[in-house]
């Protein structure tokens, strides 16, 4: 008969019969990670060389750990790999042979992985190995701390691995994890969180100065707007008049801000940035502002002139560097005097043109706009005494129109081109009114105030009134949330009342929404009448922040407390101009798309105004912007760029992935303010 054997070390081998294919023992018990049993059959003198051994059934301690090492079943190897028992089934010589029941049974706690599955929304370590519960309190330390115990079992130890106290902006500490008395076959580290924060819909948080870091709690598809205002002239018009223009003497600032993930994570995509590379850049030109001084000896005759114009006077004047003849066409209530350069009076005074010059100034003149003017004095403003008259000159250039004024009197000159004379239908020139509007207010403010106030107030306040001239000639509300796409403004307005550039101290469409968002707060929140809203701002903004404006002129002098003043006495009177900045630019970036307590950041004229900055390509040879770009939580990326003296801007910061973000900003100026709003 032969005979088959059939080892299983460390036992006996057993002969057996070949037609029982018994197999002794049936059972097998390990006792040690990495301890084996050999199996070995025999058919007489020959020995298997196919034995198989195949895993039919297998209850685990750890459901990830499987008990026996796969790679070693196939050479006939039985090798201990965590505890659990599994059965096999034995084949040899082409036979089914029965099977074998393996038992792993360890004889103290072991470690076999340590994770932390909920990462990085919960930093809870999980412990996960054998006879867990049996593990004294301190078996297990991090950064040389006991840890607190939060549950055990038989498999899984649940622990908080408590807060790392670190300098670097980050979310989390790479720590090892010591074990004492217990042997452990892991040796990764864990992730120690640091200190985080946490913004509900709505809430903001403030820094100031150079750096700021701010280590965000993951919120999945969280979305931050980081607004920045340069404090630097509100600070000094405290103490010492500002400047009309400021000289540069505080250099442009160059900022960054950084995403300090140590390295992308997977599956976050980056958000195109701001499309400037850090460096250093040519300040802005001093252009030529449309606000002159009259030369005297040009403009003699019509500022001294002693009697009232008539249709068909004739006067020789320069217009920015040119002579001309003008001829008086028209004379409009209640006190303007139109007249055309003489080359140009056929194509500017026609048919076509004459209607939409008319709707303009019988608009402009009716006594609800020059009611809306006397904020300034109740004295109508004047080329000369003698004539009573305000002189507004038109040629054709495609320029933009200037208000000329000085001790002695004050003109207009226009240019047809820019008035969008032509070019409108039927409707009246609407350009033509809003940059009438714009020069009047300047001759206004000349004429009581001479001209007192920073370029943002000067420039902003003419489109302030300019503005809301268009607006009143439209019959649209203040607060009519137009949408960004809806033509009723002819897209210009959108240009001509948001900021794209953040450049706020060259005012016009850079400061004027500022100033419009105030007089809105103090007539909606504080039920302060608009006239009289517009008025406190109007007027403030030509005293200066604290009351020490200066202005065009030497003889500039301001005339009132102040624009921080006048919004105490009728609105909050803890008002601040720098937080204000603060939220006029969140207000613009979270319009309308805020949700829940972020509905508040608004901006009521227009419907998602945002649109027209993040929209907008850069269009100044400056490369400055006012939107300055997005970033995306865990992309490990960053923002950079500069910005000049006083200049505002904003930027936003998504998280989709809910990978948390350590926030780090950095500015070379002190002066540099910082407002973080979560708007979603």
């Amino acid at each position: 008969m032969n005979n088959l054997t059939v080892e299983v070390p460390p036992i006996d081998p057993v002969i057996i019969e070949a037609r029982s294919w018994e197999i002794n023992p049936r059972e097998v018990n390990l006792t040690s990670v990495g301890d084996t049993a050999s199996v070995a059959a025999r058919l007489g003198e020959d020995k298997a060389t196919d034995i198989t051994l195949r895993v039919s059934s297998e209850n685990r301690w750890l459901e990830e750990a499987s008990v026996l090492e796969a790679d070693e079943l196939n050479q006939g190897v039985i090798r201990a790999a965590a505890p659990g028992d599994a059965r096999l089934d034995v084949s040899a010589f082409g036979i089914e042979m029965g099977e074998i029941l393996v038992n792993v049974a360890l004889e103290a706690p072991k470690v076999f992985f340590v994770q932390q599955p909920l990462w990085p929304g919960e930093a809870t370590v999980e412990v996960r190995g054998y006879r867990m519960d049996d593990l004294p309190l301190d078996a297990i330390t991090i950064d040389g701390e006991v840890p607190n115990h939060i549950e055990a079992d038989s498999a899984s130890l649940r622990i908080d691995p408590g807060l790392a106290m670190t300098n670097d902006c980050v979310l989390s500490v790479d720590q090892a994890m010591d074990f004492h008395g217990v042997v452990s076959l892991w040796g990764d580290v864990i992730k120690q969180p640091t200190p985080t924060d946490s913004l509900a819909i709505g809430e903001t948080r403030r820094f100031s100065g150079r750096d700021f870091c701010l280590r965000l709690q993951p919120v999945q598809d969280a979305s931050y707007v980081l607004a920045q205002v340069d404090r630097y002239l509100i600070d000094q018009s405290s103490t010492t008049p500002e400047p009309f223009w400021d000289n540069n003497t505080h250099a442009q600032h160059n900022f960054m801000i950084t995403d300090r993930h140590a390295e992308p994570i997977s599956g976050v995509s980056s958000v195109k940035a701001f499309p400037n590379s850090l460096g250093k850049y040519a300040a802005p030109a001093k252009h030529a502002d449309p606000i002159i001084h009259a030369d005297q000896t040009t403009a003699q005759s019509v500022l001294v002139r002693s009697t009232p114009w008539a249709v068909g006077d004739i006067f020789t004047m320069e217009d920015r560097g040119e002579v001309f003849e003008w001829s008086v066409v028209k004379l409009y209530p209640p006190n303007f005097v139109f007249a055309v350069a003489r080359p140009d009076s056929i194509k500017i005074w026609q048919q076509e043109t004459i209607a939409k010059i008319d709707s303009a100034f019988a608009h402009i003149g009716s006594n609800e706009i020059q009611e809306f003017y006397r904020m300034f004095g109740n004295e109508l403003p004047v080329t000369s005494d003698g004539s009573g008259q305000l002189l507004v000159m038109m040629r054709d250039i495609n320029q933009s129109g200037l208000a000329s004024c000085s001790n002695v009197g004050a003109y207009m000159a226009l240019g047809s081109g820019i008035a969008g004379l032509g070019n409108n239908g039927p409707q009246p020139a609407r350009t033509l009114l809003r940059t009438l509007a714009h020069e009047l207010a300047h001759n206004w403010h000349c004429y009581h105030r001479d001209l007192s106030g920073s370029r943002w107030s000067v420039e902003g306040l003419a489109n302030v009134m300019s503005l809301e001239v268009l607006r009143s000639f439209l019959g649209v509300p203040i607060d009519a949330n137009i949408p960004y796409e809806d033509n009723w403004w002819e897209n210009w307005w959108h240009s001509a009342s948001l900021p794209h550039q953040g450049h706020f101290t060259s005012g016009y469409n850079e400061s004027e929404p500022f100033l419009t968002w105030l007089a809105l707060k103090l007539h909606k929140e504080y039920g302060v009448p608009w006239q009289d809203a517009l008025e406190a701002v109007v007027l403030g903004s030509t005293e200066g922040w604290h009351g020490l404006a200066s202005g065009v002129w030497p003889w500039s002098l301001p005339q009132g407390p102040g624009l921080t003043a006048r919004m105490r006495s009728l609105g909050d009177p803890q008002w601040d101009a720098v937080d204000a900045r603060l939220r006029f630019v969140l207000s613009i970036a979270a319009d309308d798309r805020g949700i829940g307590a972020a509905e508040q950041y608004n901006y009521p004229p227009l419907h998602s105004s945002w649109q027209h900055p993040e929209n907008l390509n850069i269009s100044n040879i400056w490369g400055v912007s006012f939107y300055r770009g997005s970033l995306n939580a865990g992309t490990a990326g960053s923002i950079s760029g500069y910005a000049f003296p006083g200049d505002n801007g904003y930027f936003l910061i998504h998280d989709p992935s809910g990978a948390g973000i350590p926030l780090e900003g950095s500015v070379d100026i002190d002066t540099m303010e910082w407002k973080l709003l979560r708007f979603q």
